[in-house]
């Protein structure tokens, strides 16, 4: 039996409460290549549209809300079944 093949998105959330996700975690939320993101870069409009869709479009097929929710389903649509780990870093 095989070891499935498991996704790393690291997270940091600041002490304002905000969430940082590294390129994996940001790939997966904007349905972008990971090659495509370049650390310090803005992202644009319309990846921050794709972004909603794809966090709306997760919670219809699964019934659950919230960013870990979403990028669980994308990875078990985009990485053939893969499991989602995430990492909350200091």
């Amino acid at each position: 039996m095989s070891t499935p093949q498991r996704v790393v998105v690291r997270v940091v959330i600041t002490e304002e409460g905000e969430l940082h996700l590294c390129n994996t975690g940001l790939a997966l939320l904007f349905g972008v290549p990971e090659s495509d993101i370049t650390p310090g870069m803005e992202y644009p409009a319309e990846w921050h549209r794709q972004a909603a869709r794809r966090v709306n479009e997760a919670g219809a097929h699964t019934g659950q809300l919230g960013l870990v929710a979403a990028l669980g389903y994308w990875v078990d649509i985009e990485r053939d079944g893969a499991e989602l780990v995430v990492v909350k870093m200091p």
